[in-house]
């Protein structure tokens, strides 16, 4: 039994309390509209604040299995993480390269550092970035440059997984890009972060020398398979090929700074940029609150089915599973209505009682769960998970086992390995 199942087991909502109330609906989002996060001195909304807390928490396990001993509020100073190598080669590895960079990728996701050197390898007819391929790719790393393939988690079932349970623990938008290359040509020099990264190595050595905003060094030393290097925003980064081929994937987590939210940051200092002012004032709350609320959702993991939301009331053995990374936030309106709320997840509004919000906190606490279940818990709960799956922001699978393994490097639901 989780957290949220052992505090609220005795809030199952009573049916008869809520039979005449206003079943759940989908609103529109106001123009202007602000937000909250949930109150924990509030009776009703402190089951919100245990479920987002559920919720990550159960993403931080997730992500322990991948570097033990992660814990996102207790990062080490020095940025270096272990990493599983055997869930890391489930994650990503040379075979998923291979087809990724295959004919038909998106060029505008390709980049090489040394293109203009390579030549007209293949149709001069054709602008530069669309003549990208496999072999055209090896060729510019064999030649010492620098290949760039980012957004690899749109098109890989484990590492959108990856993303998302990041994305949980941190509040952030999560992207994720494969870094290859080998000699003179493959290296980065005081490349500044706008954001947290995560240097993951799959192959091969790479030198990172990272200095802080304040001048000190935080790296300055390869970096291969079996560590990770979180690096925070601020920091500048030159890093250079140690005499082979590396593959590294590299983590963008854009988090609920100064530089993501407040206009014309950039114009402040980079220590003003990439941190809050030590006072907790109302406006950061409220910016904060907008920010989770906007998040996105990762759908179309290996948990993911084609099925429509008509399958929920026909599939008592379907399984369903949140995918909204910034947990629940409220809508603040001027209504007096004390008896209903209006939640906020990936930009979607629902209008429901306040006097469900302890059965939808028993069910939506990031953790597959079955449909009867949760029906079990709240018949009313019913029309809510016919809402959240034709929004998307629970994913469906209606078969008798949830199969939610994340670090599969396939799309084929016969190849998924659990955590």
């Amino acid at each position: 039994m989780n957290e949220v199942e052992a505090t609220n087991s005795e809030s199952v909502v009573d049916e008869s309390e809520t039979k005449n109330e206003m079943p759940p609906r989908l609103v529109p989002v106001p123009e202007g509209a602000s937000y909250r996060l949930p109150d924990a001195e509030d009776p009703f909304e402190v089951h919100l604040v245990r479920v987002n807390q559920a919720a990550r928490s159960l993403s931080e396990q997730q992500l322990a299995g991948l570097c033990p001993g992660f814990h996102v509020d207790d990062m080490p100073a020095d940025g270096s993480l272990d990493v599983d190598l055997a869930r890391l080669q489930r994650l990503f590895d040379m075979d998923l390269l291979d087809r990724l960079i295959d004919h038909g990728v998106d060029p505008a996701r390709v980049g090489l550092s040394n293109w203009q050197f390579l030549g007209d390898v293949t149709n001069s007819a054709l602008p530069g970035p669309e003549r990208v391929h496999g072999a055209i790719a090896g060729r510019a790393i064999s030649e010492g440059g620098r290949l760039t393939l980012m957004g690899i988690e749109r098109t890989s079932p484990g590492l959108r997984r990856l993303a998302e349970h990041l994305g949980r623990v941190w509040m952030a938008r999560v992207t994720i890009q494969a870094v290859a290359g080998a000699g003179a040509f493959s290296g980065q020099t005081n490349v500044i972060l706008a954001h947290n990264h995560i240097i993951i190595p799959v192959q091969g050595f790479r030198r990172v020398v990272a200095t802080m905003p304040d001048g000190s060094t935080l790296r300055s030393s390869p970096i291969g398979p079996g560590e990770a290097l979180h690096l925070p925003a601020g920091t500048s980064v030159t890093t250079t090929a140690v005499n082979e081929l590396f593959v590294h994937l590299e983590v963008q987590i854009e988090r609920p700074l100064p530089l993501s939210i407040l206009p014309l940051v950039t114009a402040l200092p980079v220590a003003q940029q990439t941190a809050w002012a030590d006072d907790e004032s109302i406006l950061k709350d409220s910016l904060v609150a907008q920010w989770c609320a906007t998040l996105p959702t990762r759908p179309g993991t290996l948990f993911s089915s084609v099925a429509g939301p008509q399958a929920v009331e026909t599939r008592a053995t379907g399984w369903i599973r949140p995918t909204f990374t910034g947990g629940w936030c409220i809508l603040v309106t001027d209504d007096d209505d004390r008896d209903t709320v209006t939640l906020v997840a990936a930009g979607i509004c629902f209008r429901l009682p306040r006097s469900l919000l302890p059965a939808l906190a028993l069910t939506f606490d990031g953790a597959p769960r079955r449909i009867s279940e949760a029906l079990a818990i709240s018949p009313s709960l019913k029309h809510l998970v016919n809402l959240l799956v034709a929004s998307g922001l629970l994913e469906l699978l209606p078969a008798e086992q949830p199969d939610d393994g994340w670090d599969a490097t396939s799309s084929e639901p016969d190849n998924a390995r659990a955590v």
